[in-house]
C-alpha cells in the first residue's frame, strides 16, 4: 500500500517531502534530509573551491605585476 523502496538512497520520489513534513514515513525524513545535506555540502565545497581559485589569480596578477616592475624597472629609471 504505502511501501518504501530500499536500496535507493539517490533516488528522491516527488511525494517525500510531503510524507517527511507530516512525519508519516521515516524513511521519507531520512531521504530528503540526506539530500539536503548533500546539497549544503556541495554548495560549501564550491565556495570554497572558488573563493581558493580567486586567491590565487589575485596571486598571480600581483606577482606578475611585480615581476614587471623589477623587470622593467631599470630600463624605466635610464630612460628619465
Amino acid at each position: 500500500m504505502n511501501e518504501v523502496q530500499r536500496g535507493v538512497p539517490d533516488q528522491i520520489r516527488g511525494n517525500d517531502v510531503v510524507r517527511a513534513a507530516s512525519l508519516l514515513d521515516g524513511d521519507a525524513a531520512r531521504l530528503v534530509t540526506q539530500k539536503t545535506r548533500r546539497a549544503v555540502r556541495d554548495a560549501v565545497i564550491s565556495t570554497q573551491e572558488k573563493r581558493t581559485r580567486q586567491r590565487r589569480n589575485l596571486g598571480l596578477a600581483i606577482l606578475g605585476f611585480v615581476s614587471m616592475l623589477v623587470l622593467l624597472g631599470p630600463a624605466i629609471w635610464d630612460w628619465g
